[in-house]
C-alpha cells in the first residue's frame, strides 16, 4: 500500500528546492535591509552635496536648481528606488570627489 509522504529522491530533491527558494528569501531580505539602512544613514547624515559643489554664498535659485538635479526634492522611497534600480543594473554612480563614475 502506497504512503501518502513522499519518500526516496523525490522527497530530497523537494526539501532541496524548499531550503533553496527559503535561502534566496532570506537572502533579498538581508540585501534590502543592509541597503535601505545605508541609504538611510548617507541620505540623512552625511555632508550635504549642494553647498560642497556650489561654493560658499548661492543663490536660491542655484541651490534649487542643484537639488532637483541630484534627486533631493523626491521623496526617501522613489530615490531609493531610484537607486535600488542603478545598483542592480551594475551602475555605481559618479564619485562625489572626482566626478568619475
Amino acid at each position: 500500500m502506497p504512503n501518502s509522504t513522499e519518500s526516496g529522491p523525490n522527497r530530497s530533491r523537494s526539501s532541496g528546492w524548499r531550503q533553496w527558494l527559503s535561502l534566496m528569501r532570506r537572502a533579498l531580505l538581508l540585501f534590502i535591509g543592509v541597503t535601505a539602512l545605508s541609504f538611510l544613514l548617507i541620505a540623512n547624515f552625511s555632508t550635504d552635496l549642494v553647498f560642497t559643489k556650489l561654493g560658499k554664498n548661492p543663490t536660491p535659485e542655484q541651490i534649487e536648481s542643484l537639488r532637483h538635479e541630484l534627486g533631493y526634492d523626491r521623496s526617501w522611497l522613489l530615490r531609493y528606488g531610484s537607486y535600488l534600480g542603478r545598483l542592480l543594473r551594475g551602475d555605481l554612480g559618479y564619485s562625489d570627489r572626482s566626478g568619475e563614475r
